[in-house]
Parts: C-alpha cells; structure tokens; sequence
C-alpha cells in the first residue's frame, strides 16, 4: 500500500502534483459559472490526492484499488501503464512477491 501510494504522490501527472501554472489553472476550472453554482466555496486540490484502499485480503494476497485523479485525460493509458510498471519496479527491488492482475 505504501509503496503504490508514493508512486502515485511522486508522479508529475497525478493530481495534485501540479506546476504553479497548471495548480492555477486547475483552480479555475472551479471558477466556471457552471460549476461555481455547484458549490459553496473554493475546492482545495488536496481533495484529489490519490488514495491506495485494501479491497480484500486473502490466504497469501491482497488486492489493492488504486484511485488517483490524472492531469492529462487523452493520456490515461499511458499515465496508468507507468504508473503500474513503477510499482512493480518498486516492488520487486523490496524483495516482495507479485502476481500482477490489472482489471
């Protein structure tokens, strides 16, 4: 869990790993008249920090949802496949055994 969730916190693409400009930018999507009548106050990008949750454990494994807001939408995929690879490479250079099944 430690591991998928300081990936997630240490890649540029994941929110709320933003530069100045896009962390600005990000905040005036919230400014949208459309939007601004849906809430009450400004949002705090904090509110989109990625969350590792245990979703079962059994004899031998456990079975992690990862859920994480991504800054480029057209380049999930991608954003995904690097994200998984980086954990498998963690996770393998602590020695800890891993049968990958994404879904």
């Amino acid at each position: 869990r430690e591991i998928a969730l300081a990936v997630a916190l240490d890649d540029p693409r994941i929110l709320p790993n933003l530069s100045p400009v896009g962390r600005t930018g990000a905040q005036g999507l919230f400014d949208l008249p459309y939007i601004r009548r849906l809430r009450a106050d400004r949002p705090d990008l904090a509110h989109f920090e990625p969350a590792v949750l245990i979703s079962s454990v059994s004899d031998g494994w456990i079975k992690l949802t990862v859920r994480a807001w991504i800054s480029k939408i057209p380049r999930k995929d991608e954003i995904v496949s690097r994200y998984l690879k980086e954990v498998l490479t963690r996770l393998q250079a602590d020695e800890i055994p891993v049968k990958a099944e994404v879904s």
